[in-house]
């Protein structure tokens, strides 16, 4: 998870020139502030669902049970619109890119 945190800050970083501007008023910034507000939400639900919720029902509470598996639905329902998040990312351009850019980054990757 820190190496995801990492690489995903340093890419922001590179695609708006360390500027928090895009982030806010372009839609695929806001995109990516939803991702991520999402993915903290998972990792989250997953410290709750390992500290607290497994252990109570490690001492026999059954009642925790519903509010675990309803907790592991809503993670796992987040974490299939962060992969379509992160698919809608990955085929558009970031905001200050123009269509020439795009091609001349994606040429010369290949070469």
């Amino acid at each position: 998870m820190p190496l995801i945190v990492i690489t995903g800050s340093l890419n922001a970083s590179y695609h708006f020139d360390g500027q928090l501007t895009p982030l806010i008023s372009s839609s695929w910034g806001r995109t990516l502030s939803i991702k991520l507000a999402m993915v903290f939400t998972m990792v989250a639900l997953a410290v709750a669902n390992w500290f607290v919720l497994l252990p109570r029902l490690k001492i026999g509470t059954i009642a925790g049970l519903p509010v675990l598996a309803r907790s592991v639905f809503i993670e796992q329902t987040l974490g299939i619109v962060v992969i379509a998040d992160a698919a809608y990312l990955g085929i558009v351009p970031p905001p200050q890119w123009s269509h020439r850019q795009v091609m001349l980054r994606v040429t010369t990757s290949f070469s």
